[in-house]
């Protein structure tokens, strides 16, 4: 059976050859998208949002003062209707207040009230839910990352990688607004990353990066029945 399927398949190449087809394997695109805008919000002041400064940072201690470090990136235009096949979330680490943590990554379902998102921005409409882990419009948990104890500050750290290729295939379908993504913590630890002003600040830092690779919507087959190319 095998070698009938195989000798099928070759006679198929073959007439495909001479009645002048060809088979075109499907092309990807890789792209690496720097973040268009990175900032940190606070549940004690959940009318303020801070942007402008070299690191971002979550924490989650459910008492009162939790942070989320929100990333937003502007998508390439010809994503929309194509299967993505990476997305990956790159960001260098800056320091851990604590030991190791987790920490995980969310889609923002809708896009936040912050049209500038530059430094002491008012964050209309930004009510911080109740309990640790939360953050409003925020959907599952893409991935989730184990970050190691890093003490100091403006460490130029470990690149650490998230996968939010189910994310990034919502936006591609349109399915939802591209709002973002937000990093979550439930223990009692800030984890810094560095932002886009961080290069600024501190050579050898790395902003944050989605690693793109999505497919070109070029058939992997065409046919070009009879084509006379003698002018």
């Amino acid at each position: 059976m095998m070698l009938r399927l195989k000798v099928c398949f070759g006679l198929l190449a073959l007439f495909m050859v001479l009645a002048g087809a060809s088979m075109v394997g499907a092309a990807t695109i890789v792209v690496d998208v720097t973040a268009a805008a990175d900032l940190t919000i606070y549940e004690s002041s959940p009318d303020y949002a801070g942007d402008g400064h070299w690191n971002m940072g979550a924490l989650g201690e459910g008492l009162g003062n939790d942070r989320r470090a929100l990333i937003r990136f502007d998508l390439p235009g010809d994503l929309a209707g194509k299967t993505v096949i990476k997305a990956d979330l790159e960001l260098m680490h800056e320091r851990s207040t604590a030991g190791a943590q987790d920490i995980a990554v969310r889609g923002l379902t809708l896009p936040m009230n912050l049209p500038s998102w530059n430094e002491y921005d008012t964050v209309a409409n930004l009510a911080w839910p109740g309990g640790p882990g939360a953050v409003p419009d925020a959907g599952p948990v893409l991935d989730t990352v184990s970050i190691a104890a890093l003490g100091g500050a403006q460490n130029l750290g470990p690149i650490y990688t998230w996968d939010i290729l189910s994310q990034a295939q919502i936006w591609a379908d349109g399915a939802i607004t591209n709002g973002g993504v937000v990093l979550t913590t439930n223990v009692n630890s800030t984890a810094q990353f560095w932002t886009l002003e961080g290069p600024a600040n501190t050579a050898g830092a790395v902003v944050p990066v989605l690693k793109l690779e999505y497919d070109d919507g070029i058939a992997a087959l065409t046919r070009e029945w009879g084509t006379d190319s003698s002018g």
